[in-house]
Order: structure tokens, then sequence, then C-alpha cells
């Protein structure tokens, strides 16, 4: 038996790397943004 058997945990596992995501993509745009200042 695997911890990834139970689907709770591959969803706690998606909504993990989302958040991620979101937070990579929230600092490109800041980023971008800055570039467009500079």
């Amino acid at each position: 038996k695997t911890r990834s058997d139970f689907p709770g945990d591959n969803i706690r596992e998606f909504l993990l790397s989302l958040r991620y995501f979101r937070i990579f993509i929230a600092l490109w745009n800041v980023f971008m943004m800055f570039c467009m200042i500079v």
C-alpha cells in the first residue's frame, strides 16, 4: 500500500502544486512589470 492510493492525498498534492504554480506566476508578473517600468 502506498500513500497515493488515497484520492484525498492526490487532491492535496495537486492543490499544493497549484498554489506554488500561482505564486510563481505572480512573481513572474511582478518581474515583468518591473522590467517594463525600467
